[in-house]
């Protein structure tokens, strides 16, 4: 596999998109391209904003695409195989630790024109294929907004801190609302 090179790569045009970085897939290589990409201290200022984050401080993502087919209701359609690991470094807001969070996700990129329209033919394909399904629409695939919301699904939302207004829940944490205890 090669590195994604110029001709592959667009420039984010979309203002909205903190960490973008987009593949176009007509100019994809047969063999498919690898490669890394980090976000500038901006866009993990953008990312933390947009995701209520406190503190991711760096992010790097290594990604490879390659283009392939899938069957889907009797017809060979195109498809893209995306696997990436992202890695974020973030800082604990109570306890001002730094760590390390990585994540490797793969997906099948389907054109939408591909598709069914309808929902539950759509779930029952992604069920059929066993795999994680990400649309595309048009020709670009936004490599860089699909981990951006992989990692902040993974980073760890809970607090730290175990004062007396938070009990541990299994994998979760639950605010203690204050109750009055008095009977009248």
């Amino acid at each position: 596999m090669q590195k994604i090179k110029k001709d592959i790569a667009v420039v984010n045009d979309d203002p909205m998109l903190e960490f973008s970085r987009i593949i176009d897939l007509r100019n994809l290589p047969a063999k498919g391209v690898k490669d890394s990409f980090e976000a500038l201290p901006e866009e993990c200022d953008a990312l933390n904003k947009r995701f209520g984050l406190l503190g991711i401080t760096s992010l790097k993502v290594d990604v490879s695409l390659s283009p392939g087919h899938r069957m889907i209701e009797g017809e060979k359609v195109h498809a893209f195989d995306l696997k990436a690991t992202v890695a974020a470094c973030t800082t604990d807001a109570v306890s001002a630790e730094p760590s390390i969070v990585t994540h490797a996700f793969e997906y099948v990129c389907l054109f939408d024109s591909d598709l069914p329209n309808d929902f539950d033919r759509l779930q029952a394909i992604e069920e059929a294929l066993e795999e994680n399904i990400e649309v595309i629409s048009g020709t670009r695939l936004d490599v860089g907004e699909i981990a951006a919301q992989e990692i902040a699904l993974e980073i760890d939302l809970r607090p730290h801190d175990t004062s007396d207004d938070m009990v541990s829940e299994g994998d979760g944490w639950q605010f203690i609302a204050e109750t009055s205890t008095e009977n009248n």
